[in-house]
């Protein structure tokens, strides 16, 4: 198992390499059905953002262009719009999905990649989530608790924390989900607290670094290396269990430069047909 996670620390470092040289959304195009006929393209070239809106029913089509920089210095990846730079958005994706947000709270755009051959959309399952456990805290007076049906949400900022002493090395997260012997599965992961206003919160609490599947029934697991980085990993896991669900087990974290306190943002579950899984 340590030559397995040897393999996944060589190949993380390597694409951490390519996705700062070369940001994932430079040169891709997202398309979001925003109803029956209406659909929205986001494309990002080196220098600019351009937004498109189709309606199929009447074939009018509008676009917008604006220029843009990036800020990536909190850890999360902000990009910054207009002539002035004073439109933010925070953006959460990778080649195939991507998620964007204007202001804390809801998403205001989910986009698949086009290089998407059959687009998948993950699914979200509030009440098959079960933790070990979940942190609450006092705040100024005011009781927050970071639960574990937070995974299913993704609206910011909404992490689910573990509730342990230390780091939460031990904590696990147990997915109630019945394989069917037709489809394949992957975990979508999002790392970390992400806050839209909050950005400093990020680095100052700690995120998942070595995460442990683990097939509830015959307890066979891998260990896997998440990236540090709260855009979403997607973990292929359709031979690691059986019929009665997996446990997600954390194995090691990114220690945060304040807090112990491990963090979640989302968890995502993508349910392939054998013959789309690439």
């Amino acid at each position: 198992m340590k030559k397995n996670i040897f393999i996944f620390l060589g190949l993380s470092f390597f694409c951490n390499l390519a996705i700062w040289s070369n940001p994932y959304f430079v040169g891709n195009s997202y398309l979001e059905h925003y109803d029956v006929f209406i659909d929205k393209k986001i494309s990002f070239t080196k220098d600019n953002i351009i937004i498109q809106i189709l309606n199929g029913e009447t074939q009018e089509k509008k676009e917008e262009i604006y220029p843009y920089k990036i800020d990536d210095s909190s850890g999360i990846t902000f990009l910054l719009l207009g002539e002035d730079y004073s439109k933010k958005w925070l953006i959460l994706g990778n080649i195939q999905e991507i998620t964007i947000y204007d202001s804390e709270g809801d998403y205001f755009f989910y986009g698949i990649g086009m290089i998407e051959a059959e687009p998948t959309i993950p699914y979200y399952y509030s009440d098959r989530y079960e933790a070990t456990s979940e942190l609450t805290e006092t705040i100024n007076g005011k009781t927050i608790s970071y639960p574990i049906n937070n995974l299913a949400k993704l609206d910011l900022p909404s992490p689910w924390v573990e509730g342990e002493k230390d780091y939460g090395i031990g904590s696990e997260i147990k997915i109630d989900i019945q394989r069917d012997s037709s489809s394949r599965y992957a975990l979508l992961i999002s790392n970390g607290f992400v806050s839209y206003d909050h950005p400093d919160l990020y680095k100052k609490n700690s995120r998942v670094k070595v995460l442990r599947v683990m097939d509830r029934w015959t307890k066979r697991y891998n260990d896997y290396f998440i990236p540090d980085s709260p855009d979403p990993y997607r973990i292929y896991v359709d031979n690691l269990f059986t019929t009665d669900g997996i446990i997600l087990k954390i194995m090691d974290v990114w220690k945060g430069t304040e807090y112990k306190d491990t963090c979640l943002n989302s968890l995502g579950i993508f349910i392939y047909s054998k013959s789309n899984l690439r």
